[in-house]
């Protein structure tokens, strides 16, 4: 029962200090216009770089579904940091890219845990799946 409370304070946790981070850095943003000759290629960079952290930052909360989601915090790792990597820092796109690697990372953590202290049972329920088979 603990580690469900566990779990459940993580989750809360990392979600407050994305939305944290995501509060205090946007309100302070200020992006340059671009030109109007790079407009349109600007739009397309910016836009491509905002779903992709958009995508890291779903991706990393649906981790949560599921205790062996390690897969998806990986891959919302990766997205994230190509997403810190590509978009100019301090957008909300970097900080979508920001919030999806911290909440990633978390799950990860959360989910090591939960593993090592619960390890018997682990073994257990392997043991278990492969008689049914």
């Amino acid at each position: 029962m603990w580690e469900v409370l566990l779990y459940t304070i993580v989750f809360a946790a990392s979600f407050a200090v994305v939305f944290a981070i995501l509060t205090r850095y946007v309100r302070r943003v200020r992006v340059e216009p671009p030109r109007r000759e790079d407009l349109e290629d600007e739009l397309y960079r910016t836009g491509f770089w905002r779903g992709v952290g958009l995508s890291a930052m779903v991706l990393s909360f649906v981790t949560y579904l599921s205790l062996l989601g390690f897969e998806k915090a990986i891959l919302a790792i990766v997205l994230g940091g190509l997403t810190m990597r590509g978009a100019p820092k301090g957008t909300p796109a970097w900080l979508g890219g920001l919030g999806a690697v911290v909440v990633a990372g978390a799950f990860m953590v959360c989910a090591a845990v939960m593993l090592a202290v619960n390890w018997g049972k682990v073994i257990e329920l392997i043991n278990l799946l492969q008689k049914l088979s």
